[in-house]
């Protein structure tokens, strides 16, 4: 079971890759379809595994996440 946000501007696209995906292998993918400002809301808060955006991130988001240690 994997949880991801994703843009909603790219919602179709990205649902037919999880339809591919979750057929070829055995897994659960539940995506969040929200604004992509929510998307990375919800990944620096730990609450999906992945944020799919239409945009590269921000200097301020990049080092965000490089300040963090996995």
């Amino acid at each position: 079971y994997i949880k991801i946000a994703v843009d909603q501007t790219v919602q179709n696209v990205i649902q037919q890759q999880i339809d591919v995906f979750e057929g070829l292998y055995p897994v659960d993918i539940e995506p969040i379809y929200t604004t992509e400002h929510e998307a990375v809301e919800l990944l620096k808060n730990d609450s999906v595994r992945l944020a799919v955006t239409a945009r590269k991130f921000t200097e301020a988001e990049v080092s965000y996440f490089n300040s963090k240690t996995f």
